[in-house]
């Protein structure tokens, strides 16, 4: 039998030997963006609790490790994850591509890869 892999690939190493410095104009030393992610040369992962049918699409504060984030949609066939990906792609200035979930289909809690910020949002910074 083999051996189980994840499906997203890792980091070659060429890129995670030589620190990548963070997306432009960030700063990684923020309180609420180590609390609830890390960079993995120029990818943000993040980890985020997410609140179905919380009204619009918004990203509220860190709580223990966790980005608090609602969602307008409900829980149901994936609707609230996807609207999850969307709202952070347009958060983040990246195409919806860029935005992969790594762990969490179906829990609240959530981790993301985010492919190259293009920026941050003020909530992180604070």
């Amino acid at each position: 039998m083999k051996a189980f892999r994840p499906t997203i690939p890792p980091a070659p190493k060429s890129q995670a030997a030589k620190p990548v410095p963070p997306a432009p104009g960030t700063n990684p030393a923020h309180p609420a963006l180590t609390a609830c992610g890390r960079w993995e040369g120029t990818d943000l992962i993040l980890c985020v609790k997410v609140h179905p049918r919380g009204g619009k699409f918004g990203i509220g504060r860190v709580v223990g490790d966790a980005l608090r984030i609602k969602v307008a949609s409900p829980p149901e066939d994936g609707r609230a994850t996807e609207e999850l990906l969307a709202g952070l792609a347009r958060t983040f200035g990246v195409r919806l591509s860029c935005v992969t979930l790594i762990h969490g289909a179906f829990t609240p809690q959530k981790l993301i890869r985010i492919s190259r910020p293009a920026k941050l949002p003020p909530e992180l910074m604070a």
